[in-house]
């Protein structure tokens, strides 16, 4: 009985562990490379910011929220919304995606990719956004079986310091400033150099002075390969669950998008967001977003008078129940 105890304590221990790292995610990235939350502000023209801030307030005061902050930065995602955990300000942060000069000369569009952030503070104002903690425990579960392999404390501890310091270094990397790729191709790493191990003979490397010392401290290769194929059916099994539970939120944003400016224009905003097409494999990957085939079918229906009154009075109240082409919105 006490055995087991102290068994069931070691794994709760080292979960803990995987969760801290979880957490680490993105202050660490937001300190070692530019992201959404923490890139810069870039210069826009002065009539355009300012009509766009007027159709943020014009948007915000429609549902009865406070007006949001609005700042073009140096990001490479087209537009994130946050709230400031001190102050409970929240943030529209539009990046260098709607900063071109094709939305810089099509201000109608800029104006609906920021209402569709509106949205999002709507949601949260109303308590309804998306909850960080799922997110964690999605990172947490691909590092997990990671972390259980390691027979002793110090295997443990290296192994955590290495995966932290991967993620560190990978952040710092222009290609993997956005916190969810660095940690999708550290796990991506992981898994690989764990199958890899399973045809690589490393016998004679841990008959060494050097591997004596640490072999007690490490899994064994077919517990390590394990591992990796346990990590990432884990993690991906919850990256679609939780990604879908974001997915009707995002629709969410686009009919308050639209209630603001109109479906077509909306459409037209979210088409023109990238001048290459999205590939289908880049959306099956991108499991917190709708498709955009849903996206603008959605759109598109919404161009019939009735049912767009019908979306438009239900998002403002927002307790009304909502659903579109079979899609539940709200």
């Amino acid at each position: 009985m006490l055995r087991a105890s102290c068994f069931d304590i070691k794994m709760i221990i080292r979960f803990l562990l995987a969760a801290l790292l979880a957490v680490a995610i993105m202050p660490t990235a937001n300190n070692v490379a530019r992201d959404p939350i923490s890139a810069g502000d870039v210069e826009m023209p002065a009539h355009l910011a300012a009509d766009v801030k007027a159709h943020i307030a014009h948007v915000a005061a429609f549902y009865g929220i406070k007006t949001p902050d609005l700042h073009f930065v140096d990001s490479n995602a087209a537009g994130v919304t946050i709230k400031e955990a001190k102050n409970s300000l929240v943030e529209i942060r539009l990046g260098r995606p709607v900063q071109t000069a094709f939305y810089q000369e099509h201000s109608e569009l800029l104006k609906a990719t920021a209402a569709h952030e509106v949205g999002h503070a709507v949601m949260m104002a109303r308590n309804q956004e998306f909850a960080l903690l799922p997110i964690i425990g999605m990172y947490a579960i691909g590092f997990f079986p990671f972390l259980v392999v390691f027979p002793t404390r110090r295997g443990i501890t290296v192994a955590a310091v290495a995966i932290g310091s991967g993620l560190a270094a990978l952040g710092s990397l222009p290609k993997f400033a956005l916190p969810n790729d660095a940690y999708l191709f550290l796990l991506g790493l992981l898994a690989g150099s764990a199958v890899l191990l399973m045809v690589v003979r490393w016998d004679a490397l841990l008959q060494t002075k050097a591997g004596e010392i640490i072999a007690p401290h490490l899994p064994s290769r077919q517990a390590f390969a394990g591992a990796g194929v346990i990590a990432v059916a884990a993690f991906f099994t919850a990256y679609w669950l939780v990604g879908g539970m974001n997915v009707e939120r995002e629709l969410r944003a686009d009919v308050i998008g639209a209630c603001a400016n109109d479906p077509a224009t909306m459409k037209a905003a979210l088409l023109h967001l990238s001048n290459a097409p999205t590939s289908s494999l880049k959306e099956a990957f991108d499991t917190f977003h709708p498709s955009m085939e849903e996206r603008q079918a959605m759109l598109t229906a919404m161009e019939n008078k009735p049912l767009r009154n019908q979306a438009c009075a239900a998002v403002q109240a927002g307790t009304t129940s909502l659903s579109i082409n079979g899609r539940v919105i709200q």
